[in-house]
């Protein structure tokens, strides 16, 4: 395990799911010293016959404090690598968290991965591009494209800001076809939809409201036949409220799981 690296290394990958403040003021004053390093354990340098004796969380920890440092093209690269790895959850949005941190310095080379990248890996690193301030024909370029593909990509139009992008959405809205799927999650390209034209400063037309309120309207008794009110209030800061919409999202997510399979609702 890490022979070449320093002693801080072998304490990092022992700390579990919290580092204590004395080893990261440690790692910390390192400075450009501890890239390395870390960038080798956030790779996984440290497993023993592909198990990590930690559970892996001192990737994330890596991850974090990388993130506190100025960006570089090996911290970068290592974060548009790491966007691949789709069996850590917490691992990915550590990545993600820091390509956001790092904002203009990383744009170049997201852009770039983000035209050649699979799909899971695309959507993170367009995530990225949209939470950006700076305003480029590239990204906008982008960001529509994913949009023509699949149009729940209006999230990250809403998110990137650019009213340019709303003539495309909104005929996008307009040509959409509400049937077949009557979930209580149905048809989410329209929501996002909506609130991209409103969030970009549009307004919907009265047949763009119709599109809207036809999905609504089977949502709303989707919900019913599953036993959700859909004019439940649900204060998320209430624990009791959030523990009785877990049970019920739980008995509908058990209902469609396949079958021998578990389904978790979120905490």
């Amino acid at each position: 395990m890490l022979p070449t690296l320093p002693g801080w290394t072998w304490k990092l990958v022992r700390q579990g799911e919290a580092v204590s403040p004395h080893l990261h003021r440690a790692i910390r004053a390192e400075g450009d010293a501890a890239r390395a390093p870390l960038c080798a354990i956030a790779r996984g340098a440290y497993a023993v016959d592909g198990e990590f004796p930690d559970g892996g969380w001192a990737r994330v920890h890596a991850v974090e404090i990388l993130s506190e440092m100025p960006p570089d093209d090996a911290g970068i690269d290592l974060c548009i690598e790491l966007l691949h790895d789709p069996g850590v959850d917490e691992l990915t949005e550590a990545a993600q968290r820091t390509l956001f941190r790092w904002g203009d310095a990383a744009l170049p080379k997201v852009l770039a991965a983000c035209e050649t990248q699979n799909s899971d890996a695309a959507r993170y690193l367009a995530g990225v591009l949209a939470s950006s301030r700076t305003r480029t024909d590239e990204i906008l370029s982008l960001l529509l494209r994913r949009f023509a593909a699949d149009t729940e990509c209006a999230a990250d139009l809403a998110e990137y800001g650019d009213p340019a992008a709303l003539p495309a959405i909104q005929a996008a809205l307009d040509a959409y076809v509400v049937d077949g799927d009557a979930s209580f999650l149905c048809h989410q390209a329209v929501v996002e939809m909506e609130d991209a034209i409103q969030t970009l400063g549009g307004v919907l037309t009265p047949h763009q409201i119709e599109q809207v309120e036809r999905v609504r309207r089977r949502r709303r008794r989707a919900m019913r036949e599953a036993g959700i009110d859909p004019d439940f209030d649900i204060d998320p800061t209430d624990p009791d409220v959030r523990e009785a919409f877990r049970a019920t999202l739980t008995r509908v997510l058990g209902e469609m799981a396949t079958p021998g399979r578990p389904a978790i609702a979120p905490k």
